[in-house]
C-alpha cells in the first residue's frame, strides 16, 4: 500500500511526530524531512501531508467521506465526529476518523499555530493543496469529507481544465468557505483566476 509523507515547517515538527504516531497505517514513518526557512519575521507554519493522487485514492477515504456527508444533514459535524470516534474503535470509519483526530491532537499540542495542508500531486505535474485553516474539528471534518468524497471528480475537472488551457500544469489551492463549500482556485494565462466549487 502507498503511504503519505508528513513534512512540517520548522516550528511544528512535534505536530508531525503526533500525526506519524497516530496514523501508522497510512503515513510513511521513515519520512523525517522538515521545511527550513529563514526570515527576519515569523512566517506562517504548515504541516504538509503529501502524496500522489493514486496514493490518496488508494487509502479509501472517499467511501467514509461520502458516508460522513450523507449523515451530516441529520446532526452537527462536531457531534457526528464524536459518534464516529466511538464506532471507529470497532473498525468502522477508522482511517477517516483517525485522520481528523490526529490533526486535532497535533493542533492542540503545539504552542505555535499552524495550518495543516493536504498535498496531492498528479502525474501531469499539477499540484492540489487543501488548506485546513479552521481550528474547529467539525469544520476540518467537513473539509476533509468534501475533499475525499470529490477527489476523483476534482481530478477529472482539473484534467479537463488543463486540456483546454495553455498551461502545462496547474497549481490549485482548495479551501473550505464559510458556506461549507469546498472551493478550488488557480490562475491561467489569458483567463486569470479560475474557481470551481464542490
Amino acid at each position: 500500500m502507498h503511504k503519505i509523507e508528513v513534512m512540517p515547517t520548522d516550528k511544528v515538527s512535534g505536530a508531525a511526530e503526533i500525526v506519524r504516531a497516530r496514523l501508522p497505517k497510512i503515513v510513511d514513518q521513515n519520512s523525517k524531512t522538515v521545511f527550513l526557512r529563514k526570515a527576519a519575521i515569523d512566517l506562517p507554519q504548515f504541516l504538509h501531508l503529501m502524496g500522489s493522487f493514486e496514493t490518496w485514492v488508494s487509502l479509501g477515504l472517499g467511501v467514509y467521506a461520502t458516508a460522513f456527508l450523507a449523515r451530516l444533514g441529520q446532526v452537527s459535524a462536531d457531534k457526528l465526529v464524536r459518534q464516529l470516534e466511538r464506532k471507529a474503535d470497532q473498525g468502522q470509519d477508522a482511517a477517516f476518523v483517525a485522520l481528523i483526530d490526529a490533526l486535532a491532537l497535533a493542533r492542540n499540542s503545539e504552542a505555535t499555530s499552524f495550518t495543516p495542508v493536504l498535498d496531492v500531486e498528479f502525474d501531469d505535474g499539477t499540484e492540489l493543496k487543501l488548506f485546513l485553516e479552521s481550528p474547529d474539528q467539525g469544520k476540518t471534518a467537513i473539509a476533509l469529507a468534501k475533499f475525499f468524497a470529490n477527489l476523483e471528480a476534482i481530478s477529472t475537472s482539473l484534467r479537463d481544465a488543463l486540456a483546454s488551457s495553455k498551461e502545462r500544469s496547474l497549481y490549485v489551492i482548495a479551501k473550505l468557505h464559510e458556506d461549507d463549500s469546498l472551493r478550488l482556485e488557480w490562475h491561467e494565462d489569458g483567463k486569470g483566476r479560475v474557481e470551481l466549487s464542490f
